[in-house]
């Protein structure tokens, strides 16, 4: 493999907004300064809440309508109209839109509630049990405001061919083992680091050339840097001490897989995961425009054949490949490594040990009744309302014959009557935090973000492209 592709591995960066950062376990990017004030209640709709956090994380981790996408009080107005709008489409369909019969959208909020109980867990037994010693502090924020030139090389080879360098600084988006090597502590000019694995078999060396320093000056640089260390450092701990913890879990259980069964699946998910678009491509363009894209579904001859044949036992227990299959819709598969067909066997046997390894996590969730945690219940609620609301008004637009190829001139045609009506109607029912709402600021920033190595990876619903009103002239102030 050539250096260059080595690095392209190694300097692997989301093309899309944050990725592998968030984790599910990032404060929201609260504008107003203080992200304890992001959980505070903006908006009451009914019996609905829309909180600071929900704010900010629907304008700014996701793609915004051209028509708000600035920072101005009247774009801001917008935001909060909409998301408004949004839970009141949602409460006057809730009880008969065909969406909530749907066997596949109930399993689609189920696993979204379920993930965000396995992050409650996560935090409850592993981050709140982190201890930070000052000293290692200190170690890694001496060098937190380096950006190294390194060189990588491979390391199964004796040949020091002539390589270029790299600039990598606390921010490059890399491989975790190496962004720990990288900056645990200083180093030396020409130390070198490793090996690191790259893939399924590559490994590389990383040679230190050099670095340059930038020194964080004022308070809020030192604050940002002090925090972005923290919290490196605690999701490292985190990291380790929820996996003794899930070891500790799952215990003695033992999985054995029926070999010609799987072998059987095997052939019949290949084509349905491996020739599919690039993944984060799908998510981008599904969140973002709405734009379908193709999802796996198994039909044909070749399923049914084996639906009913046993495929793994767990703890004693036998799953058919139904069995098996109705988690993946409440838990669609994770793969580790990228969906080659000459690896798909592996890779997919991992995901099948995940997904059982998450069923298990998921029932300790619950017998901490995490189905009842706050965080969990408005979490699934955010989800329910933002996809049965644009499935209404996909169903309005529709009745209406609009045309979707001018959405500016619907929006500003039929949309904004409707909401505006919705808005009279509903006017007793909806109470607004002024104060609250004085203190936001919007970023102008385009951003697309998700979650790395979870079932479901888009983090937030896509901005509703419902109406472009920018007045607040309906409603009360909330006490």
């Amino acid at each position: 493999m050539k250096v260059v592709q080595l690095l392209g591995l190694l300097l692997f960066v989301m093309s899309l907004g944050v990725g592998d950062d968030l984790d599910g376990m990032m404060p929201a990017s609260d504008s107003t300064g203080r992200t304890g004030d992001a959980d505070v209640v903006l908006a009451k709709v009914g019996d609905r809440e829309i909180t600071v956090r929900d704010f900010l994380e629907r304008a700014e981790y996701t793609i915004r309508a051209p028509y708000c996408k600035g920072s101005s009080n009247v774009e801001k107005n917008i935001v909060l109209n909409t998301l408004i709008a949004e839970k009141l489409l949602a409460i006057e369909a809730d009880q008969h839109s065909a969406l909530t019969k749907s066997p596949g959208f109930r399993d689609f909020l189920a696993g979204r509630k379920e993930q965000k109980m396995r992050e409650l867990l996560y935090q409850s037994e592993g981050e709140r049990k982190v201890r930070l010693d000052t000293s290692e502090i200190q170690r890694v924020y001496s060098v937190a405001g380096r950006t190294y030139r390194i060189e990588c090389h491979p390391a199964n080879t004796a040949r020091r061919d002539s390589v270029p360098e790299w600039e990598v600084g606390w921010s490059t988006h890399i491989d975790r083992p190496v962004h720990r090597a990288l900056f645990s502590g200083p180093l030396k000019k020409n130390q070198v680091l490793g090996p690191f694995r790259l893939g399924d078999t590559t490994d590389v060396l990383i040679k230190i050339k050099g670095w340059k320093d930038r020194v964080a000056v004022t308070q809020t640089a030192v604050t940002t840097q002090y925090n972005d260390v923290v919290g490196e450092l605690t999701r490292v701990k985190a990291d380790s001490i929820y996996e003794r913890y899930a070891r500790k879990v799952m215990g003695k259980k033992t999985l054995n897989f029926d070999t010609e069964t799987f072998n059987r699946l095997t052939k019949v998910l290949v084509p349905l995961y491996t020739n599919r678009p690039k993944k984060a491509e799908d998510e981008f363009l599904q969140s973002t425009y709405g734009r379908k894209v193709e999802t796996p579904t198994l039909a044909g001859n070749e399923y049914a054949a084996i639906q009913g044949l046993p495929i793994l036992s767990i703890d004693g227990k036998k799953w058919t490949v139904q069995d098996l299959m109705r988690e993946v819709d409440r838990h669609p598969l994770v793969f580790r490594r990228a969906n080659r067909t000459d690896k798909f066997a592996s890779q997919l046997r991992l995901a099948i040990v995940d997904l059982i390894r998450d069923k298990y996590l998921t029932a300790e969730a619950y017998k901490k009744r995490y189905d009842h945690h706050k965080a969990a219940v408005h979490y699934e609620q955010s989800w329910r309302d933002a996809s049965i609301a644009m499935f209404e008004r996909d169903n309005i637009l529709k009745g209406a014959s609009a045309d979707s190829a001018n959405p500016g001139r619907v929006i500003e045609g039929l949309l904004n009557s409707y909401v505006t009506g919705l808005l009279r109607k509903h006017s007793d029912e909806i109470a607004v935090n002024v104060d609250a709402y004085d203190k936001i600021a919007l970023s102008r920033i385009d951003m697309f973000t998700t979650q790395a190595d979870v079932p479901y990876p888009i983090y937030v619903p896509a901005f509703p492209d419902l109406t472009t009103y920018n007045r607040l002239d309906y409603g009360r102030k909330m006490n």
